[in-house]
């Protein structure tokens, strides 16, 4: 996790932000879209605690969303 990102980081990018997506898609209905943007210190120290895992919102258990 964070492959990406750190390669951003060290690269000067330090504003990232992720996307993701609810809905059936265009063609059916609406979709929500939302996204964030999470300071590089805080990414770090959660990466394996509150982030752990975090990879796709559709896997997650109710509980952990």
């Amino acid at each position: 996790m964070l492959a990406h990102e750190r390669d951003c980081w060290r690269a000067g990018i330090q504003r990232l932000a992720g996307v993701d997506e609810a809905g059936r898609g265009p063609w059916a209905g609406a979709v929500v879209a939302g996204a964030v943007m999470i300071a590089p210190a805080f990414a770090e120290a959660e990466a394996d605690g509150f982030f752990r895992g975090l990879t796709d919102s559709k896997k997650l258990t109710p509980a952990r969303r």
